[in-house]
């Protein structure tokens, strides 16, 4: 019997996500985006300095509190002329079953997007992510998406706050599973940006059931 470390663990679990993404998930390698990228990122993407785009996470893995589920990132590396990277969110159960995933590539490299911040619930019910347009395209927006383990489903945050826009890619989860972020107060003002917290059971609970 091998015996592994936690963090060789991880690696291999992170090794075989991207491997499995490149071979399965309902076509989410475009055509022309490439292999799965081989750096690895051990945390979040920190706020960016002034002036400066987030970097993309090439690889990333997160375990669930409870331990049940694993949330992985992994990117697609891509053309240089934009962001190195266009994301494959993942989610595994501790098995290794594949319970979903979501594709955020794009066929030219230029109109998908890379995740720049993402983190459990801290009931371990909900993955949360943000993230940026690959090709630079509105540079103001950071889309944030959310996983529920119990419908097994993702859907946009923005549904959730009357389709307004998140404005920045830090966000937080209280316990058990609000999440707060931050949304303009005028449509178009990205100066005034006000706070926007959504409890995320309740939220599930009221959108529509997703198509067949």
């Amino acid at each position: 019997m091998r015996i592994q470390s936690r963090e060789q663990a991880s690696r291999e679990f992170a090794d075989a996500l991207c491997a499995s993404a490149s071979r399965h998930g309902g076509g989410d390698i475009a055509p022309g985006v490439g292999r799965c990228a081989m750096q690895r990122t051990s945390a979040a993407a920190a706020a960016a300095p002034a002036g400066k785009l987030p970097e993309p996470q090439a690889r990333n893995l997160y375990l669930s509190r409870q331990k049940d589920n694993r949330g992985g990132v992994c990117g697609r590396q891509k053309p240089q002329r934009h962001a190195r990277y266009e994301s494959n969110v993942a989610i595994h159960s501790t098995s290794g079953a594949a319970l979903a995933s979501k594709d955020y590539s794009s066929p030219g490299g230029a109109n998908g997007y890379y995740v720049v911040n993402a983190k459990w619930s801290p009931d371990s019910q909900f993955f949360a992510y943000s993230m940026m347009s690959s090709g630079g395209h509105s540079p103001w927006s950071f889309p944030i998406w959310v996983y529920s383990v119990k419908r097994n489903q993702f859907a946009s945050f923005s549904d959730m706050i009357n389709g307004s826009p998140t404005i920045s890619g830090a966000f937080t989860i209280a316990a058990p599973h609000t999440l707060h972020a931050s949304t303009w107060k005028q449509p178009g003002d990205l100066d005034d940006k006000v706070p926007v917290s959504v409890d995320l059971e309740t939220a599930f609970d009221r959108l529509p059931a997703p198509s067949k």
